[in-house]
């Protein structure tokens, strides 16, 4: 009750020697938190009239919420735009929300971009993640997925849980930016817990399981890359060895001869090494027994030939023998690489 009865005579001076428009304002604050609106209103007013701009804002709130007034839209506009033009960013915010939902001016996509870019610039999350969403549909401004992100994120940095849960998102699919889902985890998880409304959170959780089930899938890929290339090089590599061997010890002419029992069994090591290739280099490739049967089978019946015409001990044929035993080898395991690490999205 005295602190009630210490801002009566405060206001009663201030108003009977025509005060400072600041603390006409601060006056202004201190009786809206009292619950007591109208002398919030009447004092915002005084001085608002003064020019003051926080005032302005106030009292355009005063307006937008009927608090102390009666709710009128166009009034609140008016001094939105007051105060707006004099720098305050959360006025600025509001307009640009008048502009965008037809709030006591007709609607106006560019002007509400416009208004929300120059809050945007001052740091006010809300500004951000709606400019964010003008970027990401094109409302007012061209389409910008990119902006869109640097928005969302300037937003979610500072704790808005919905611009968390959209950046999220925008990193989990790559819109906008590289796809990333391990740095759209993080996000995901603040915004299930931090969002402002159930809906929201509800959809970071479900995208978050979403994310993570798919960063586990990748991530055992990953793990197991390297085994699966280790097989692919032990499989090109093993015919390459043999055909090298036939090519020093096949033939009169050769400088290392072999015996002959062995020169068969290299060469049937050497065509089923070919063949085994084929069957596991392309089945990692095509994923499809079919291919991989005939393909295989291809393979098997050239080196077969390659490797008996090389024991044959014709020179010409037992120089060209490593070169395609070597090309073989590194085009199914580049192939391979490739194809691997295009899946590969973190």
């Amino acid at each position: 009750m005295e602190e009630r009865n210490n801002l009566n005579d405060l206001k009663n001076i201030i108003l009977t020697h025509g005060g400072k428009p600041q603390e006409l304002n601060s006056i202004g604050h201190r009786a809206k938190k009292q619950g007591d609106f109208e002398k919030a209103a009447s004092c915002f007013q005084k001085a608002a009239d003064m020019d003051f701009d926080l005032a302005q804002y106030n009292l355009g709130i005063c307006y937008s919420n009927g608090e102390g007034v009666e709710k009128d839209d166009s009034k609140a506009f008016f001094w939105y735009k007051k105060a707006a033009e004099q720098g305050v960013p959360e006025a600025q915010f509001n307009l640009g929300f008048c502009y965008s939902n037809g709030k006591g001016v007709e609607k106006d996509a560019k002007q509400a971009v416009s208004w929300y870019k120059k809050a945007a610039e001052q740091g006010v999350p809300e500004a951000q993640f709606n400019l964010a969403l003008c970027y990401s549909d094109g409302k007012g401004v061209e389409k910008d997925a990119k902006q869109a992100v640097s928005w969302y994120e300037k937003a979610a940095e500072q704790g808005m849980g919905d611009a968390q849960y959209n950046l999220g998102v925008c990193l989990m699919k790559g819109e906008g930016t590289k796809k990333s889902l391990s740095s759209a985890v993080p996000w995901l998880e603040k915004a299930a817990s931090s969002a402002d409304t159930q809906r929201i959170r509800e959809m970071a959780k479900q995208a978050l399981e979403e994310a993570r089930k798919e960063l586990r899938s990748l991530t055992y890929d990953a793990r197991d890359i390297s085994i699966e290339i280790t097989g692919i090089i032990a499989a090109v590599l093993l015919p390459a060895l043999m055909f090298l061997f036939l090519w020093l010890g096949a033939g009169e002419s050769a400088k290392y001869p072999v015996p002959k029992l062995l020169g068969i069994a290299l060469t049937i090591v050497s065509i089923g090494g070919t063949f085994i290739t084929g069957c596991l280099s392309f089945a990692m490739l095509t994923k499809s027994l079919l291919k991989t049967g005939i393909i295989g089978g291809i393979l098997g019946i050239v080196g077969a030939l390659v490797v008996v015409t090389c024991v044959g001990g014709y020179p010409l044929i037992r120089k060209i023998v490593p070169i395609y035993a070597v090309a073989v080898a590194v085009i199914l395991l580049i192939t391979a690489i490739v194809k691997k690490m295009r899946k590969l999205d973190f």
